[in-house]
């Protein structure tokens, strides 16, 4: 066994009553570590002898707290035999939950999320917490389940079937909203079923089994700018100095291979040679630590120029190349500083888009996916592209690819009787 369990009565403090606090003692025989937990209960030291006694025979409230401990022993080795190795996370997890956390969503939610933020995670963190919202709104609505009693076994194919119709018939909501929000949901279905708080058997999702529920994987949105439409916003002449550097900074993304503008934000200066520069995707950084990829950019003269005019490559290696973030930001003062520049970008270059007669919404998203249209249409192959992005999986980049430009597919259509 690599686990002990007692109770210790802590005699460095002394009630009013003469009592001392009786902790919960588990010692791990694997790392000889022990720790104690609090139980809110006390006892004086000659009680305290009698209720941990198995041969005395107690009686009132001394006979009580003998069961309550003898309940807590019980439950605590079930818990700690149950883990196969034994770890102290794992055993304060299922220790000291509340009653009925094991199948409640949004405890598994709460759980994630609080892993995402301090892992610096916090876009991601705020997904899953609009992911649990949305969730918690429909059971509400149209099941009569209180979101705080949402429960793992409510959540059938039906259920997920019915959430979908919900999402895009009712609050015309689109299907990536609902895949976003639902591959969320399916991560903290599967965290549950890893820490054995449920069932595999209960697990809703599934392709081949028709009887489950496939998570919708919309294909063929059009998100990158026509050839047309890219020469215009190119060539374009911006009406304000806030128009200018966004079309400079949303032009760096596009020609860095369709660089997040989170990771234009945490490029520093150590990163950048004579002729290029080296990052990893912050996306990437938590969730493939094991398999990160150096991604390289070459320096052109049109991304020399915006390092020139809007950053700095004079100070410090550690330092940020553009005055996007100071350095002082915890990761919540991070997201919150990026989220507002990418907000003035996404503004401002609508605005430029808008007097040049480009109708097609344009974010920095759009730089990212003309970027892997372009390179595409110019004979760069799938698993180029995939590189360049950094996805881990081509089925990601071949979704980026799914929507050829018309002007292309036109093209393709006179010269189809061709040989």
């Amino acid at each position: 066994m690599d686990y002990n369990i007692s109770f210790y009565l802590d005699q460095r403090t002394k009630k009013l009553n003469g009592e001392h606090a009786i902790r919960l003692r588990v010692y791990s025989t694997l790392i000889k570590k022990q720790k104690f937990y609090n139980l809110n209960l006390s006892a004086t030291k000659k009680d305290f002898g009698k209720i941990t006694d198995h041969d005395v025979k107690n009686r009132g409230r001394l006979r009580e707290l003998h069961l309550i401990l003898q309940e807590i022993e019980n439950r605590a080795d079930h818990i700690a035999k149950g883990l196969g190795t034994f770890t102290f996370d794992a055993f304060e997890t299922k220790m000291f939950r509340p009653k009925g956390a094991s199948v409640s969503v949004g405890y598994h939610y709460s759980k994630k999320i609080d892993r995402l933020e301090s892992g610096g995670q916090v876009a991601t963190a705020e997904n899953y917490r609009l992911s649990l919202k949305s969730l918690g709104n429909y059971a509400m609505e149209k099941k009569n389940i209180n979101s705080s009693k949402l429960s793992f076994y409510d959540i059938t194919p039906e259920f997920l079937k019915g959430y979908e119709n919900y999402m895009v018939k009712e609050l015309d909501r689109s299907r990536t909203t609902v895949s976003i929000y639902l591959r969320a949901l399916r991560s903290v279905y599967n965290d549950a079923i890893a820490s054995d708080n449920i069932k595999r058997e209960i697990y809703p999702f599934g392709k081949s089994d028709r009887k489950k529920y496939t998570i919708p994987n919309p294909r063929g949105r059009k998100l990158a700018l026509s050839a047309k439409d890219f020469i215009l916003l190119r060539d374009g002449r911006p009406l304000t100095p806030e128009q200018e550097k966004a079309k400079a900074f949303w032009f760096f993304s596009y020609a860095c291979s369709g660089m997040n503008i989170k990771d234009i934000a945490l490029l520093r200066i150590g990163d950048v040679s004579s002729d290029s520069f080296s990052y990893y995707r912050a996306k990437t950084i938590n969730t493939r630590a094991e398999d990160l990829n150096t991604i390289k950019v070459f320096l052109t003269d049109f991304t020399r120029r915006v390092i020139k005019n809007y950053g700095n490559l004079d100070g410090n290696p550690k330092d940020f190349v553009f005055p996007i973030l100071d350095g002082s930001e915890d990761p919540g003062g991070q997201q919150r500083k990026i989220k507002a520049f990418t907000r003035f970008i996404n503004q401002h270059i609508t605005k430029l888009a808008q007097s040049l007669g480009i109708g097609t919404r344009i974010s920095t998203y759009t730089a990212r996916h003309t970027f892997a249209t372009n390179a595409r249409n110019k004979g760069a192959s799938t698993e180029f592209i995939k590189d360049a992005l950094d996805h881990s999986n081509i089925k990601t980049t071949e979704a980026y690819l799914a929507s050829f430009d018309d002007e292309v597919k036109r093209e393709f259509s006179r010269n189809i009787m061709e040989v």
